[in-house]
């Protein structure tokens, strides 16, 4: 493919983008052009083939002829700069992605974050690595999920999150996390981050941004972060936030954990049905002043506590008095121990599970090797990037994900926060009798 071909293809997905108009087609040429060192290119005479690369092989392309022609320096810095400045071009400015964003939710939400996903998705700042195969299996608890992933490196979103807020300090530049909305458009830790776009809402009053994950771990992953870098409450007003979330994007769920570093909260959120969503209560408890209310636990590893109503009002006081209730069976608070929140909608119901879970792993394992579990981790979903596993055969292949599986299980069993050497109640059972008689 030869340059004429490369940058076509970038002009066109370019204006496809919303960014530019046919009107601009010229001028954005011209850009192109001077930044990768190259003259007005010759028209050719026949219809031109476009190059069928994605976006950031786009790039790379347009970056080799800038080195060939000394445009810029061989090394790692100079190329960063004009990576980003090509990215920029490829996605439109935040007032238009807004403008967009309006437009389509007009419609319904969904039409409003289909466009906003595929708009990350094409110009290649989402990641989304397909899986080589989706494995289910039975744990005991129900059934569990395995995908084989194509990526072996992948960072998951916290620890890229906690890279990007370090270096940020070391330089003293001005976002301190990807969270913050001066991270919009900030370059300088990583190139593709010239593309990121923020979806400004409000709520409660409260300047808000949504945006996708750049290197998501299940259909579309977002985090929604408030503009000032602050940590979020678990708390009646937290929770109620939650059921604010799920009236602006009823297709998707939210969740709240607290990620153990970074002190800029996010809501954490996705399409993707977990196998958790899929379980029933399995035993049904009463709190007397919720008598219109579903409460029960769920049949998991470690306990959960669903709520269903179609009142929001009645899933924010009554998981409030969960919480509270909680946060005096433990002997300090000084700990900072904070019950993961999921909550999603179901034909009008509102659902949440209150996930009681410290959320860390106990042992070490090549394929299981982070920290902390993530909202997927906790609700059944276990991504795998192994090399070495992808390429055996399916008979081995199914007994090692097997062997994983029962890891896997013993792990989210040591979570149990019931279990805890400072907890006051001795076991899950204690705590729901307490429940019941507030």
């Amino acid at each position: 493919m030869n340059l004429n071909q490369i940058i076509e293809a970038f002009l066109s997905l370019s204006i496809q983008n919303g960014g530019w108009m046919e009107l601009d087609r010229f001028y954005l040429k011209n850009r192109i052009l001077l930044l990768v060192g190259e003259k007005l290119l010759e028209e050719e005479s026949q219809t031109v083939e476009l190059f069928q690369g994605t976006a950031e092989k786009m790039v790379d392309e347009l970056i080799n002829y800038a080195l060939a022609n000394k445009k810029i320096e061989n090394d790692q810095a100079s190329k960063n700069v004009l990576k980003a400045q090509l990215f920029d071009l490829l996605m439109p400015p935040p007032a238009v992605v807004n403008a967009f964003f309006a437009q389509y939710y007009s419609k319904t939400p969904q039409d409003a974050t289909d466009y906003f996903y595929q708009l990350n998705r094409k110009s290649g700042y989402v990641k989304k690595y397909e899986s080589l195969e989706s494995m289910t299996v039975e744990a005991g608890y129900g059934e569990m999920t395995f995908k084989l992933m194509t990526d072996q490196t992948k960072k998951t979103s916290e620890t890229a999150a906690n890279e990007f807020a370090a270096a940020c300090i070391q330089e003293k530049s001005s976002p301190q996390c990807p969270y913050c909305f001066e991270s919009e458009g900030y370059a300088e830790q990583k190139a593709e981050n010239s593309m990121k776009r923020f979806i400004r809402m409000n709520l409660q009053g409260e300047s808000w941004g949504f945006q996708f994950a750049t290197d998501e771990q299940y259909s579309e992953q977002f985090f929604i972060s408030p503009e000032k870098h602050s940590s979020l409450e678990y708390g009646k007003r937290g929770i109620n936030r939650m059921t604010q979330i799920l009236d602006v994007f009823p297709h998707y769920f939210i969740s709240l954990k607290d990620d153990g570093s970074i002190r800029h909260g996010c809501y954490e959120g996705g399409k993707e049905q977990f196998p958790l969503f899929h379980k029933s209560i399995s035993r049904y408890i009463e709190l007397a002043d919720f008598p219109l209310l579903n409460i029960g636990t769920v049949y998991w590893p470690f306990p959960v506590i669903r709520l269903q109503s179609p009142n929001k009002e009645d899933i924010t006081e009554a998981a409030a008095v969960v919480l509270n209730r909680w946060e005096k069976s433990i002997k300090t608070i000084e700990d900072n121990i904070f019950i993961s929140i999921i909550g999603r909608r179901k034909e009008g119901t509102y659902e949440f599970d209150l996930l009681f879970t410290n959320a860390d792993k106990t042992t070490e394992n090549r394929e299981i090797d982070r920290q902390k579990f993530s909202i997927a981790e906790l609700s059944g979903v276990l991504n795998l990037y192994d090399a070495e596993l992808i390429k055996t055969e399916e008979i081995e292949r199914s007994g090692r994900i097997e062997q994983l599986s029962e890891q896997y299980l013993g792990q989210l069993l040591q979570t149990d926060l019931f279990k805890r050497v400072d907890s006051r109640i001795e076991s899950f059972e204690d705590f729901l009798t307490e429940l019941e008689k507030n």
